[in-house]
């Protein structure tokens, strides 16, 4: 495990966090969700993805200088191994966070999907999967830091490593068969 990726990761993730997680510094914060469902899933992924170096979700215009992609986009371009993110088995996901790599879940639905943040930690065993469940960090209509993903997600989303933040070749063993080149 690398130490200081693992805290970069975590530092990351709790300031995102604190802006969606109302507490005695910030009682309301900019990304929790709104009563009329808006919910700021693809902001919080983004800002982490930044603190990564990573600037392909950013979309910004005129109108919105934080513009940033939809979650269903998000997992459109982490499908693309071009754009630097390899897809992964759920093991492989919590094994990459737990040495600090980011890691996203995602999952398209129709008119709008989820992505999470996997945060370092232990598989959970899910009886709404039938399967042990990564930890994340969810920003969405529940906010939540440090459960499994079942939590999230109603079935098991895609997960996505940024392979620039694992320090070594991904294995063909650890990725998902549609993403083997």
């Amino acid at each position: 495990m690398n130490q200081d990726r693992v805290t970069k990761l975590l530092e990351a993730v709790y300031r995102v966090f604190n802006h969606a997680c109302p507490n005695p510094t910030n009682p309301k914060p900019k990304w929790a969700p709104k009563p009329d469902g808006t919910t700021f899933c693809n902001l919080a992924v983004n800002s982490i993805c930044f603190s990564f170096g990573y600037v392909g979700f950013a979309r910004p215009t005129k109108e919105d200088p934080d513009g940033v992609v939809t979650a269903n986009i998000m997992h459109d371009m982490m499908s693309d191994p071009k754009n630097g993110w390899i897809k992964v088995k759920i093991v492989a996901a919590q094994n990459y966070a737990n040495t600090g790599a980011l890691v996203v879940s995602a999952q398209k639905e129709a008119g709008h999907g989820h992505v999470a943040v996997v945060m370092p930690g232990e598989m959970k065993s899910s009886g709404s999967w039938g399967t042990l469940a990564p930890i994340i960090m969810n920003i969405g209509k529940d906010v939540f830091l440090g459960l499994k993903a079942s939590w999230a997600f109603q079935s098991p989303p895609d997960y996505f490593v940024l392979s620039s933040t694992t320090g070594e070749t991904i294995p063909e063993y650890a990725k998902e068969a549609s993403n083997v080149i």
